[in-house]
Order: C-alpha cells, then sequence, then structure tokens
C-alpha cells in the first residue's frame, strides 16, 4: 500500500463524509489514483427480500472492461498549476 499508516484510504474518506457506502468502478491507473470513478451502493431489497445487488455499478464496471468502450477523461483542477517547483500552466 503506498499511503503511509496515519492516511485514511480514499473509499473510506468518501465513506466517511458521505455517511453512504461507495464502491469502486474504475480509477484512470494506479500511479493516478486521484481520478476515480465512484457509485453509491444501493440499500434496498429486491421483491423476494434478498439484498439486491448493485445494478449501476455492475453495469458502469462491464462497460468500462469493454474493449470497445470510448472513454473521454476531463480533469477539473483547483490551484496555482504548480507541482514541486514547477508552473505547469506555463508549458
Amino acid at each position: 500500500r503506498r499511503w503511509k499508516e496515519n492516511n485514511i484510504p480514499m473509499l473510506q474518506r468518501v465513506r466517511d463524509k458521505t455517511g453512504r457506502r461507495v464502491n469502486l468502478v474504475h480509477r484512470l491507473d494506479r500511479g493516478a489514483s486521484g481520478c476515480l470513478l465512484l457509485t453509491f451502493a444501493e440499500n434496498h431489497e429486491n421483491e423476494n427480500g434478498e439484498k439486491a445487488s448493485c445494478s449501476v455499478t455492475k453495469s458502469l464496471i462491464e462497460s468500462m472492461q469493454n474493449p470497445d468502450a470510448t472513454k473521454t477523461y476531463i480533469a477539473l483542477c483547483d490551484g496555482d498549476g504548480s507541482w514541486n517547483g514547477v508552473n505547469y500552466l506555463e508549458k
């Protein structure tokens, strides 16, 4: 695990903040763990009284795994554009 022991993993932070369970559907890649696609876990029962599967999560996971899927990533950023002394807005 790459996070320090005193840091809380992102999924747990989202759960704590929203008060709801979330599922990880997709992340851009291991090195860019800041780009995550999450869904809220569905908390309802089906007509038989059984816990329903998270159909939205399942559908999105299947779509993201499809090799023919078109994926477009848009980054919304906040900050001055600098990181480690490099101003990326000027590059």
